[in-house]
């Protein structure tokens, strides 16, 4: 295993002073944690008493188990993930709560967009029942000291979900920040951008066929045909074609709502271009696979079906997924920004994959390396 440079120093510098030791132990626990700590607390004590004795993958470990981390580094990884402007301090909600559990019980991250349950407050800690209309449990649990400590996994995700359950896609948070409103569109492109880590400026394509563009497109915008052809065609082409992967979800009256049916914003604006498409069901087909897109490493088994849990298994199960996550935690560990073409993200999802895609695993290996 390499170790980063400071880590180096550091046991080059074990035999040295006591105070230059105590000064590397809190650089270590900034850098993995987060924060700095009182050389009297117990995760300062630990952490110290492991490097000193060269143990610095225990250390990291050590540091990785205190609530801190999940509440600092790990629920900042989950904020900038699923945000549209990336804050690192969005409020805590079901869909943070589930990356943090994930991440903390060593579930397989996949389930991030196919599992059936969700993290919620613990029954220990009763502070109101976890529902589709409002988030006031999660709120309260903020409130609590380690409050990563009072989580636990409940499943079925919801009664009514219709076996529709897709991991965080249908958690009441993102579908307070994606399905309010608008056509869903932005839904996906959230997540290309949360779990795939390409903006929708990258994976564009303007070759694609455009018979699943739907019928509020227009097609002569301000009177000229080669702007759609040009622009808007290269967007909604591969986004309207996954489009109804999303027709039956709804956010409305603050409450995440699962429809039998198709949603009437997918039928809006008929009379824009009456000849596009209208979607009957929630079938779709991922058409984004060809030049430029083939960096994306799409499972041949999962480039279309029907509903919001398949497009979440096509998410999941492409090398794309594997990348993203990787360059996450370089980006949370490190502060490096990487693309899909490095060698090092390369190697990092290979082990991600071999790991199990155990996302606390990935950040352990990230922390420990050389190129940190």
């Amino acid at each position: 295993m390499r170790l980063s440079g400071w880590i180096l120093a550091l046991t080059l510098l074990s035999t040295s002073t006591h105070a230059h030791t105590l000064k590397d132990t809190q650089k270590f626990l900034v850098k993995i944690v987060g924060k700095k700590y009182s050389i009297r607390s117990d995760v300062f004590q630990k952490a110290h008493k492991l490097l000193v004795k060269g143990e610095f993958e225990q250390a990291t470990k050590e540091a990785m188990s205190s609530s801190d981390f999940y509440e600092l580094k790990v629920k900042g990884f989950a904020s900038k993930m699923m945000t549209e402007d990336e804050t690192l301090d969005h409020v805590l909600d079901d869909m943070l709560t589930t990356i943090i559990g994930v991440f903390k019980y060593e579930d397989d991250a996949r389930t991030l967009l196919t599992g059936d349950f969700v993290y919620a407050p613990s029954k220990r800690v009763y502070i109101g029942r976890y529902s589709p209309s409002n988030n006031t449990p999660y709120q309260r649990l903020a409130l609590f000291p380690s409050f990563s400590n009072l989580i636990e996994k409940r499943s079925p995700q919801w009664d009514l979900a219709h076996k529709q359950a897709a991991g965080l896609l249908t958690t009441r948070g993102f579908a307070s920040l994606n399905y309010n409103a608008g056509t869903n569109r932005r839904a996906i492109k959230q997540s290309f951008n949360s779990f795939l880590c390409v903006d929708i400026e990258k994976w564009r394509d303007k070759s694609l066929p455009d018979h699943w563009v739907r019928r509020d497109v227009n097609r002569r915008p301000g009177g000229d045909f080669r702007q759609y052809q040009n622009q808007c065609k290269s967007c909604h082409s591969p986004m309207d074609a996954m489009g109804p992967a999303f027709a039956r979800l709804n956010f409305d009256g603050n409450r995440l709502i699962f429809s039998r049916s198709i949603l009437p914003k997918y039928l809006q604006n008929a009379d824009v271009y009456p000849n596009g498409y209208v979607p009957f069901d929630d079938s779709w087909e991922n058409i984004a696979t060809k030049r430029h897109n083939r960096a994306f490493g799409w499972s041949t088994d999962h480039l279309s079906g029907s509903g919001i849990h398949a497009f979440g298994e096509m998410i999941s199960e492409s090398v794309g997924f594997r990348k993203c996550m990787s360059i996450r935690a370089v980006n949370t560990m490190c502060k490096k920004g990487l693309n899909y073409q490095s060698e090092w993200i390369e190697e990092l999802q290979e082990y991600f994959k071999e790991s199990n895609f155990n996302l606390k695993k990935l950040f352990i290996k990230v922390a420990m390396d050389e190129n940190c």
